[in-house]
C-alpha cells in the first residue's frame, strides 16, 4: 500500500533504480509471507460490510466527505493555491504521490490526515510559509508595539534600561520548571489510572480469553499481554460464523450471545457501554471499580448449579447506559 506507489511515482518522476530496489524488497517480501497473510488482505479489503452494519463507527475509518476538518483544509489550500509558484504546482514526485493517494483520503479521513495533510505541507509547505510570513510580520510588528505601549504606560520599559541588560534567563528557567512541574502531574495521574485498571484485571487468569469495548482493547493489551482480547484487530472483521453476534453485542450490547460462540471467558464492562439487562443472568460479577466492571461468563452447567444451591447473585444486572 505505501511501497508500490512511491516506487511508481519515483519510476515517473524520480530515481527509476530507487523504484526498482523498492519493487523487488517489496516482492521478495511477499514471496516469504504465509497463505494466511492473503487471506487476511481479502478480509480487510472486505471488511466495508461489517464497519458499515456497525452502529458506533470506528473513528478512524470515518469518512472524509463527512468530516468538517476536510473542508477547511481544502478551502484554505484553494484560497491559497493561485499564490503559489509554478514550480510547485507542476506534476512533481510529490504531487504524483498526492494523486494516487486521492482516492483513499477521500475515502477514509484517517488516510487523509495520515497520507495526503503531509504530503500537502512536503509539496507547498514552503510556499505557504512564504505566503503568509508578510502578514505574519505585521502581526508580530503590531502586537510588539502593542506591548511596548503597554510597558511604558506602566513605566516597566524604564526599570528595564536603568537596570541595564535585562537577564531572562531566570524567567526562562521559571517556565521550564513550571513546564516540568505539568509532566510530572500528567505523568502520574496517568500512572495513577493504569495502575487502578490493572488492579482491576489482576482477578482474571493470564491466557483468558475477554470480551471487551473496541476502544478498550489497547489499553488492556498493554497491562496484560498474557490476555486474548475480543474485539481484537482479526475479529474487528468477523467470519461468517460470529458476525450476526458480532454485530449485536457492537450495536445492541448483546454479551452472551457472542461470548457463546467464541468460548469468552470474561467480560468487561466500560463506563460507556450498553449492556442488554436480559444478559445479566449470563454473566456473575467479579469486581467493580467506578468506571470498569469484571464478569465472569457462566457456561449453561455453572448456571444451573448456582439455581440449584439457590446461590443465584443478587443485584447481578450491568451498568446500562443508553446509546
Amino acid at each position: 500500500f505505501y511501497t508500490i506507489p512511491v516506487a511508481f511515482a519515483h519510476f515517473v518522476k524520480g530515481d527509476k533504480r530507487f523504484a526498482a530496489g523498492a519493487v523487488s524488497l517489496t516482492l521478495l517480501f511477499l514471496y516469504f509471507q504465509p497463505l494466511s497473510f492473503w487471506g487476511f488482505q481479502i478480509a480487510l479489503f472486505q471488511s466495508d460490510l461489517v464497519r458499515q452494519a456497525i452502529d458506533p463507527k470506528i473513528g478512524e475509518f470515518g469518512s472524509t466527505l463527512n468530516n468538517i476538518t476536510f473542508y477547511v483544509y481544502v478551502v484554505i489550500f484553494l484560497v491559497l493555491f493561485p499564490l503559489y509558484s509554478r514550480n510547485v504546482k507542476g506534476l512533481n514526485y510529490s504531487n504524483l504521490l498526492i494523486i494516487i493517494y486521492l482516492l483513499p483520503s477521500l475515502k477514509y479521513i484517517r488516510y487523509f490526515l495520515d497520507l495526503t495533510l503531509p504530503l500537502l505541507f512536503v509539496s507547498f509547505g514552503r510556499e505557504m510559509l512564504k505566503v503568509l510570513i508578510e502578514p505574519y510580520r505585521k502581526l508580530v510588528s503590531y502586537w510588539a508595539n502593542a506591548f511596548s505601549r503597554a510597558l511604558q504606560k506602566l513605566k516597566l520599559l524604564k526599570m528595564i534600561k536603568n537596570s541595564g541588560s535585562a537577564n531572562i534567563k531566570p524567567y526562562l528557567a521559571i517556565g521550564y520548571v513550571f513546564v516540568f512541574a505539568l509532566l510530572m502531574h500528567q505523568g502520574y495521574e496517568d500512572f495513577t489510572i493504569f495502575k487502578k485498571f490493572r488492579d482491576d484485571l489482576s482477578i482474571i487468569p493470564a491466557g483468558s480469553l475477554v470480551l471487551s469495548d473496541f476502544s478498550l482493547q489497547y489499553k488492556i493489551l498493554y497491562l496484560r499481554p498474557d490476555l486474548c482480547v475480543i474485539p481484537s484487530c482479526e475479529m474487528g472483521f468477523p467470519e461468517r460464523g460470529i458476525k450476526k453476534e458480532y454485530i449485536e453485542f457492537m450495536n445492541k450490547g448483546k454479551v452472551a450471545a457472542l461470548a457463546r460462540k467464541t468460548g469468552a471467558e470474561f467480560f468487561l464492562e466500560y463506563r460507556h457501554m450498553y449492556v442488554d439487562p436480559e444478559d445479566g443472568k449470563f454473566i456473575r460479577p467479579m469486581k467493580k471499580s467506578d468506571k470498569l466492571r469484571v464478569w465472569k461468563v457462566e457456561g449453561k452447567g455453572e448456571r444451573e448449579n448456582r439455581r440449584m444451591l439457590n446461590v443465584e447473585p443478587q443485584n447481578c444486572e450491568p451498568q446500562n447506559v443508553e446509546p
